[in-house]
C-alpha cells in the first residue's frame, strides 16, 4: 500500500514536484536467474501461501506446478484439452482450469494433485475463454460458440458447490473477454481484448443479480491486451496497444488517475503484492518498472535475450514479492519458457504515519516503515526542499512537516547495495486550528422551561482545511465538571435538576485532530412546572417571582399551585413584598388569632401597621370581639376583599361615586369603591386596569364573593404594582 484508503489528495503541483525531484532515479538491470521450460504457457497463478506457481500448459494438456525456490517443475497434473485459464481457491485447496477445446472446467484438488470433477458450461456459448473466482461458492467464466479463434462471448455464473452452470447469459455480447476480480471478490472487471476502441465493464457480483457499469472508451484506449487490479482493490491497471501507456483507473469511480509511459504497444502488466510497484512489458526485451504512487519510471529489468519474441506476454509477481515471473513467446509460436527473475530492490515497502491516524495536531509525525532487504532509507515531505540524505534503515522515524494546516504527504524510499525501490507515500491531515463559530441554543431560544428535559441546538465549524468537528462535551447544573467527550451532533437532549432558577448549559467542541474550541453557553429559567407556558397567568406569575414576591408553593419540584385559594395570611405576605414592605416583628401581637408562631406573623403585623401605609393600613382585621381584634388568617381571601387590600397597599382611594359597572356588585356593596378603582385603567401603572372582572358579559361581572386563586393573585399584584417578567 502506498496510501491509506480515504487519504486526502495532496495537490497536483506538489505531486508533480515530488515526481520531478526523484525522476532521475533509474535502476540497473539485474542478471537473469532461472528459466523453466514447460510447453505452451497460456496462464499462471501464484499460490499466496507458498513458493509454488501453477502454470497452464496448452501443448501438453496439463498444469505444471513450479517451485520458485528450486526453479523446477515439481508436479504435473493432466487436466483436459487446451487449458487456457486458471483460477485458484487456495483456501479450499482447489484449482479451476478452463479447457478451451474440451468445453468444460476441470476442478483439481491441489493437495492430491488430481482432477476430481468437471463442470460443463450451459447454453450455446459453452467453450470457456477465461475464468475468475468470485465470492464463496461462485466462479465466473466467459464462453464462446466455438473452440477456435476469438469470439463474441457471454458470462456464465458457476455454482462451485453444485458444480453446475446456473446462469449462462449473465452478461452477453463481449468480444474475447479477459476477467479480473477484486480482492474482496465482489467486483468483476471484463475487458474486451483486441477491439478498437477497447471495452471495459465493471460488474457488481456481490449477488447473482449482476449489474454493470461501462468505462468510457476515451478513458482506456484501443486494443486491450492485459489488466490487473491493485492489492487494495482501489485501482485497475489496463494495458492497451494504443496509446503507448498503461492507464490507471480508480475502481470506485472508473475515472483516470494517471498513466505509465511504457513506449509502443504495452502488452502485459503486473503489480507487486505491496502495491508499490507496477511492472509493464511492451515491444522490447525488458520489463519497465514504475512507482505506482508517483507514476514515474524507476527501472529496466532485462528478460531472456535468447527469446525471439521481444515482449513478455504474461507476467506475475511471486507472493512474497521477491521474484518476477515472465512468459514470452516466439512469433506465431508457443510460449515455452517461464522466466524467474529475482527482484533486486527492497520489497514489501510500507509506511504509516502516527499509527495509521487520519489527522494530527502537532506537525511532528511518527513514521513506521518497513522494507525487506533494505539498508538505507530517505524521505520527502512538506518542509524539506528535496529528498532527505540517505540514512541507515530503521523501522521508525520522526519528521516535522511545515506547520501550516492542510494535507501532508510523506514519501518514503529504500535501497540496498544493488538497487532503489520505487517510492511510496502515506497521507495525513495537519490541523492545528480549533473549531470556530460554536453556538448553542436551548429550546429554540426560549426564556423559560417547565420540563426537566431540554433540547439543545448545536453547531461548530472547522474550516475547509480542518479535520472536522468530531466531539463535544457539556457542563450544566446536575453534573460535576465537564461531561465525557461524545460524538458531535447538531442536537442533543439533556435533563436539568428540578429546581427553580436559571440553568446555564455550556459546550465546547473538539475536532478530529484534538483541538478544543472555546466555551459557549446559553441559559434558560427553570420555572414552576404546574404553570403552562401558554397559561394567561404565566407572565404575571413570572413577574411576581422575579420581583421576589413568591418562590412558589413547593421547591422540589418547583410548583406554584395556581388554582389554590389564597388565604388571608398568605395574602399579607404577597401584598407586603409586592409593595416593597419588610416584615414587622412587633413585640405584642395585634390580632388575637395571629400568634408570633404563625409564619406570616410579621407580614400581618406590617399590613396592619398604619404608619407603614400613610395612616391607612390595608387591613384592620376581620372583626373585633370584646375589644380584641381578629385577622382570620386561615380564611380564603375573596375578590371583593382583595380589591380593598390592593387599593390600600398601593395607596389608592376608593372611587367616590361608583356607578355600578359590574352587574353583581350593587351600590350597597361596601367594597364597590375599591372594586371600581381596580377597574379604572388611569389609576394604575401602564394605564392597565388591575381587573376587568371575572366575566365580560354582557353584562360584565366581578364575582365579588369568589375566592382569589394564586394565579389571579399574581395578575392583581403584577398589574397593580407594575411588575414585569
Amino acid at each position: 500500500m502506498f496510501s491509506r484508503p480515504g487519504a486526502r489528495f495532496v495537490g497536483v503541483l506538489y505531486f508533480f514536484f515530488v515526481a520531478a525531484a526523484i525522476a532521475a532515479q533509474v535502476l540497473s538491470s539485474p542478471a537473469l536467474a532461472g528459466i523453466v521450460s514447460i510447453g505452451d504457457i497460456t496462464d499462471m497463478v501464484v499460490d499466496p501461501d507458498s513458493p509454488l506457481v501453477y502454470v497452464a500448459d496448452k501443448a501438453n494438456n496439463r498444469v505444471a506446478v513450479v517451485d520458485l525456490d528450486s526453479e523446477s517443475i515439481v508436479q504435473t497434473i493432466p487436466c483436459g484439452s487446451s487449458p487456457i485459464a486458471l483460477a485458484l481457491d487456495a483456501e479450499n485447496g482447489r484449482l479451476y482450469v478452463a479447457n478451451r477445446t474440451a468445453a468444460h472446467i476441470s476442478i483439481i484438488d491441489i493437495v492430491a494433485g488430481t482432477v476430481i470433477d468437471t463442470i460443463s458450461l450451459g447454453g450455446e456459448c459453452n467453450y470457456p475463454i477465461d475464468i475468475a473466482l468470485g465470492r464463496p461458492g461462485r466462479l465466473y467464466a466467459t464462453g464462446s460458440r466455438e473452440s477456435g479463434s476469438a469470439q463474441w462471448c457471454k458470462l456464465h455464473i458457476v455454482d462451485t458447490a453444485l458444480r453446475s452452470d446456473i446462469n449462462s447469459n449473465a452478461v452477453s455480447a463481449m468480444y474475447n473477454p479477459a476477467l479480473e476480480i477484486s480482492p474482496d471478490h465482489c467486483k468483476l472487471y471484463i475487458g474486451e481484448r483486441g477491439l478498437s476502441p477497447a471495452g471495459l465493464l465493471r460488474a457488481d457480483v456481490s449477488t447473482d443479480t449482476i449489474t454493470t457499469v461501462e468505462v468510457p472508451f476515451a478513458a482506456i484506449g484501443s486494443n486491450l491486451q492485459d489488466m490487473t487490479v491493485s492489492p487494495d482493490g482501489q485501482r485497475i491497471y489496463v494495458a492497451c496497444g494504443w496509446p503507448y501507456f498503461v492507464q490507471t483507473l480508480e475502481t470506485s469511480t472508473l475515472t483516470a488517475l494517471g498513466s505509465f509511459d511504457t513506449g509502443p504497444y504495452p502488452r502485459a502488466v503486473a503489480v507487486s503484492p505491496d502495491g508499490s510497484t507496477l511492472l509493464a512489458s511492451h515491444g522490447e526485451k525488458h520489463v519497465d518498472v514504475f512507482s505506482a504512487a508517483s507514476f514515474v519510471h524507476r527501472a529496466v529489468v532485462a528478460t531472456d535475450p535468447t527469446e525471439p519474441e521481444p515482449a513478455a506476454n504474461l507476467m506475475r509477481v511471486s507472493s512474497d514479492g521477491s521474484r518476477l515471473l515472465v512468459v514470452g513467446a516466439a512469433p506465431y509460436g508457443p510460449a515455452e519458457k517461464l522466466q524467474i527473475i529475482p527482484i533486486p530492490w527492497p520489497i514489501n515497502l510500507s509506511i504509516s504515519i502516527n499509527a495509521g491516524a487520519t489527522y494530527t495536531n502537532p506537525p511532528t509525525l511518527h513514521l513506521a516503515v518497513a522494507a525487506e532487504n533494505a539498508t538505507e532509507m530517505s524521505f520527502f515531505y512538506p518542509g524539506v526542499p528535496e529528498w532527505t540524505p540517505w540514512e541507515g534503515f530503521d523501522a521508525t522515524k520522526e519528521v516535522t512537516v511545515s506547520a501550516v494546516d492542510g494535507p501532508k504527504r510523506v514519501w518514503f524510499r529504500a535501497r540496498n547495495a544493488t538497487a532503489t525501490a520505487p517510492e511510496i507515500y502515506d497521507d495525513i491531515l495537519l490541523d492545528m486550528t480549533a473549531p470556530t463559530d460554536a453556538t448553542i441554543q436551548i429550546n429554540a431560544g426560549a426564556e423559560y422551561t417547565i420540563q426537566q428535559t431540554v433540547n439543545l441546538a448545536l453547531a461548530a465549524q472547522d474550516g475547509t482545511l480542518g479535520s472536522g468537528v468530531g466531539a463535544m462535551q457539556f457542563q450544566y447544573p446536575g453534573v460535576v465538571g465537564w461531561t465525557g467527550w461524545e460524538a458531535y451532533a447538531t442536537s442533543k437532549q439533556i435533563g436539568l435538576p428540578r429546581h427553580l432558577g436559571t440553568a446555564t448549559v455550556s459546550v465546547r467542541f473538539r475536532d478530529l485532530a484534538g483541538n478544543i474550541s472555546g466555551t459557549v453557553s446559553d441559559s434558560i429559567y427553570y420555572t414552576f412546572e404546574d404553570v403552562a407556558l401558554t397559561s394567561p397567568f404565566f407572565s404575571h406569575i413570572q413577574a411576581i417571582r422575579k420581583a421576589g414576591v413568591t418562590s412558589g408553593c413547593s421547591s422540589s419540584p418547583p410548583l406554584y399551585c395556581p388554582t389554590a385559594a389564597v388565604t388571608r395570611d398568605q395574602m399579607a405576605k404577597f401584598l407586603c413584598l409586592a409593595a416593597g414592605k419588610t416584615p414587622l416583628d412587633g413585640t405584642t401581637p395585634t390580632f388575637a388569632d395571629v400568634p408570633k408562631s404563625n409564619i406570616f406573623y410579621a407580614y400581618i403585623e406590617r399590613l396592619a401597621d398604619g404608619p407603614s401605609w400613610g395612616g391607612k393600613p390595608p387591613t384592620t382585621g376581620c372583626m373585633t370581639v370584646s375589644e380584641q381584634k381578629y385577622f382570620c388568617p386561615g380564611d380564603p381571601a375573596t375578590r371583593e376583599q382583595m380589591a380593598k387590600f390592593i387599593c390600600r397597599a398601593a395607596g389608592k382611594e376608593p372611587v367616590s361615586s361608583p356607578v355600578g359597572m359590574f352587574a353583581d356588585v350593587p351600590l350597597s356593596n361596601i367594597f364597590i369603591g375599591y372594586i371600581e378603582r381596580l377597574a379604572d385603567p388611569s389609576s394604575w401603572p401602564n394605564s392597565t386596569a388591575v381587573t376587568t372582572g371575572c366575566s365580560a358579559g354582557p353584562p360584565p361581572r366581578y364575582c365579588p364573593a369568589d375566592k382569589v386563586t394564586r394565579a389571579q393573585m399574581a395578575a392583581f399584584l403584577a398589574r397593580a404594582f407594575g411588575l414585569s417578567a
